[in-house]
């Protein structure tokens, strides 16, 4: 995706003149666009620390976060620049929010031998 397509997009989604379709249609082409989508994923990864699961996670966050942040979107700005703003300050936003959290939330869970508690999956092995 170019610049001058990815900047359509991007204010077609945040527009609230854009119908409901518009914006699904517009949304699907930045989300399926390789580009956007493998910086978003090396990024999540990376964040991370590995963890295939939680960089998927982290990716869905990244695109819900864009979606939410496009109607702040200035068509002045280059979108790459714009895009990677976003979607890194929303990840530092959340490891530095969350991440005590979840370490305290897992052991607690460990401790007490919880099952079926926040993403145990029974479709998956026990680790």
């Amino acid at each position: 995706m170019n610049k001058k397509q990815l900047k359509t997009c991007l204010k077609i989604i945040g527009s609230d003149n854009s119908t409901p379709q518009e914006k699904e249609h517009a949304f699907n082409q930045v989300y399926w666009d390789t580009d956007v989508r493998s910086w978003i994923w090396r990024k999540a990864i990376s964040f991370a620390n590995g963890n295939y699961r939680t960089a998927e996670n982290l990716c869905q966050e990244a695109y819900a976060k864009l979606w939410e942040a496009s109607s702040k979107y200035d068509s002045k700005r280059c979108p790459f620049g714009w895009y990677t703003t976003v979607v890194l300050n929303h990840f530092r936003n959340l490891k530095k929010y969350h991440e005590g959290r979840w370490s305290k939330l897992a052991r607690y869970i460990s401790i007490l031998g919880f099952k079926n508690v926040l993403g145990d999956d029974p479709h998956l092995k026990p680790k």
